[in-house]
């Protein structure tokens, strides 16, 4: 949409960017123009020299060509202005409405700038640690809330235009906001720069952050975490800029499919002489277990003869209290139709809840 320079109806980032790519009589050929000058600047910088100043060259000609030329495209417009003041009057009636909405918002806070950290970090091969996120990103609120700012967080776009510019350490923080502060008083310079200058610095930052290869890699390894990853960029574009229902529907898939997994649960069997070894594998619960005990009844009920089970929990890479309560009754049922049972490979973290209800148990 600032791409083009088209003004949508403001229904979400995907039928805004559906309606602009659809309607390319309203494309500002200006406007364009800006975006693939910036576009240029971003990707063929970087192979200048990882610190060339790509974007502060496309927003410094974007403000002249927009200030001496006739620009008439959107631009970014008065910003206010101002310095902060501390506010201790907080609204304590209010704290019961909040606790959902501010649950939201520290979730959606902490996964943005968690998940870009440690693509980072992944990247540069250093450490990061979730705890210290957490603390940081918590008083940062907490300096917000006394300044009567907005919650704060990391952001995709910010972060990596940061790295962009060749930010290596934590005092590109430091410094980009001393720099904030000394550039509040000429911010009216900026009133002029064209909108799809912006965009397209946003797009040229956040495009290298989407993992391709990832996303086709989950639809070829796993379906369901395909679903839940592609399901929730969905989710999140679709509800844009209201990214918590992105990640709450994120939440929600993610449940989805564990649950799934909890309650699939197969069970191979095999049959020599009179005796049939069936072996489950993955969790055992009491939702589960059920499975077990009908492949192990079909086969009781087709071979007559069999007299002996042996149950093999080699694979299962779960069992709990309430699963080996459950195999605990089988075992019991087929005990009183004379059939003997035999449990082996048990896990060593399993066992101990095996020997409560099953007695008998082999070492």
């Amino acid at each position: 949409e600032k791409v083009f320079d088209v003004d949508a109806a403001g229904d979400g980032v995907l039928s805004d960017a559906w309606q602009a790519l659809m309607s390319p009589g309203d494309w500002q050929l200006q406007a364009l123009a800006f975006s693939v000058m910036t576009f240029v600047l971003i990707f063929g910088g970087r192979r200048v020299h990882r610190l060339f100043p790509s974007v502060l060259i496309a927003v410094i000609v974007g403000v002249v060509i927009s200030e001496t030329g006739d620009y008439g495209g959107a631009v970014i417009g008065e910003l206010d202005g101002g310095f902060i003041t501390l506010n201790f009057d907080f609204p304590m009636g209010s704290i019961g409405d909040l606790l959902l909405p501010a649950f939201v918002i520290a979730l959606v806070g902490f996964a943005e700038p968690s998940s870009i950290a440690r693509t980072f970090a992944a990247e540069e091969r250093l450490p990061w640690n979730a705890n210290r996120e957490m603390i940081s990103q918590g008083v940062a609120n907490l300096a917000s809330g006394l300044s009567g700012a907005f919650p704060v967080g990391g952001s995709f776009s910010r972060s990596s235009l940061n790295r962009l510019a060749g930010a290596t350490s934590a005092w590109a923080g430091a410094i980009s906001g001393a720099f904030v502060l000394l550039a509040l008083p000429l911010t009216p310079m900026l009133e002029t720069l064209p909108r799809a200058i912006l965009g397209a610095i946003v797009i040229g930052a956040v495009i290298k952050l989407i993992n391709w290869r990832g996303l086709y890699g989950l639809l070829h390894e796993s379906y369901p975490q395909a679903v839940v990853g592609i399901g929730t960029l969905v989710a999140t574009l679709a509800s844009a800029p209201r990214v918590e229902h992105g990640v709450l529907v994120g939440i929600g898939l993610a449940l989805g499919v564990h649950l799934f997994r909890e309650m699939t649960v197969s069970a191979e069997s095999e049959r020599e002489g009179e005796t049939v070894t069936v072996r489950p594998h993955g969790v055992l619960w009491f939702a589960s277990v059920p499975q077990v005990e009908r492949s192990i009844r079909q086969q009781l009920a087709e071979h007559a003869e069999v007299s002996h089970v042996v149950v093999d929990l080699g694979a299962v890479s779960r069992l709990d209290y309430s699963g080996a309560a459950s195999l605990a009754r089988i075992v019991g049922e087929l005990r009183c139709a004379d059939v003997h049972v035999e449990i082996v490979n048990v896990n060593p973290g399993a066992r101990r809840g095996i020997r409560v209800h099953v007695d008998g148990l082999d070492d």
